[in-house]
């Protein structure tokens, strides 16, 4: 069932609107570029959390399916299939601060 939901999600066409979306500006105007670490993209951010909530997985289950699926990793706009993580799991905890 999940698999299902994942092609769907990664077919859909929602990948070309997240970059446009109201959330990628909200998302961009809490970083700063004078400071810290360079952002993680808006899409590949945001993508994430909504395969997060939609599959009901925690922190740690959606960086792994991400990081094992290629549907995923074409519904996130990254250029080759990647075998390391996008990013670590306790980057969801900044994301839910930044968003509200």
């Amino acid at each position: 069932m999940k698999q299902r939901l994942i092609k769907a999600i990664a077919g859909s066409g929602i990948s070309e609107c997240i970059l446009r979306d109201v959330l990628a500006g909200s998302y961009y105007e809490t970083l700063s570029v004078k400071e810290g670490r360079p952002a993680k993209d808006a899409r590949l951010m945001i993508g994430a959390v909504i395969i997060k909530h939609k599959l009901c997985l925690s922190d740690e289950e959606t960086v792994d399916q991400i990081q094992v699926n290629p549907y995923l990793q074409y519904f996130f706009g990254l250029p080759d299939y990647q075998t390391e993580a996008p990013f670590v799991p306790s980057l969801f905890v900044e994301i839910r601060k930044r968003m509200g």
